[in-house]
């Protein structure tokens, strides 16, 4: 090997070692499952917000229900917000009392069943309470 062609070589290994072409897209490739994760946890936690959000729509509107006279009695209202939370969870467990005129339902639903992608295990594993009481009118 030539003296010139040892300096080409050298050279050419010096200059690659310099250049920065291409330094975006590997970021971009280290960077991608990060963006991603956080966007999959941003999206589990709307979803659990906005199944919390129904869930507790569905428990008011069954003490309403109750409260002005077109359910029963506490089984009824409980049977009838169960009916509608197997949209949202179907191990949904609903507890309704009766006492001193006030009408306390508690919704307990698993976060699991609310989850849209399911990928952060910090999210999983726990119940949200929704809890609404309302006066009895009749």
């Amino acid at each position: 090997m030539r003296n010139s062609e040892k300096y080409n070589l050298a050279t050419r290994y010096r200059l690659f070692a310099k250049d920065e072409s291409g330094s975006s897209t590997i970021e971009a490739v280290i960077w991608l499952p990060l963006f991603m994760l956080l966007l999959s946890m941003v999206a589990d936690a709307s979803f659990v917000f906005h199944g919390q959000a129904q869930a507790l729509r569905i428990v008011q509107d069954g003490n309403r229900a109750f409260s002005v006279g077109r359910l029963e009695d506490t089984a009824a209202t409980q049977a009838y917000i169960r009916s509608k939370l197997i949209s949202l969870s179907r191990g949904a467990r609903v507890t309704t009392t009766l006492s001193g005129g006030i009408i306390t339902t508690t919704a307990l639903i698993s976060v699991d069943d609310l989850l849209a992608i399911g990928s952060v295990g910090a999210l999983t594993g726990f119940d949200i309470t929704v809890k609404s009481q309302h006066f009895l009118e009749y």
